[in-house]
């Protein structure tokens, strides 16, 4: 957790960080990719992701 709020800090004030937060576009992926996965995996075909 406090890994978590001090990468967020450090992104907000503009500093390197080896490891940033996600951001939206890239929450946005996972969740669209693990959906997929288990969409994939109920019906045993292949889905397609837009």
């Amino acid at each position: 957790m406090l890994q978590m709020f001090a990468a967020f800090i450090a992104e907000l004030c503009g500093e390197p960080c080896a490891f940033g937060c996600f951001r939206p576009d890239e929450a946005l992926l996972s969740h669209q990719l693990l959906t997929g996965a288990l969409r994939a995996y109920e019906t045993g075909s292949v889905v397609r992701l837009d």
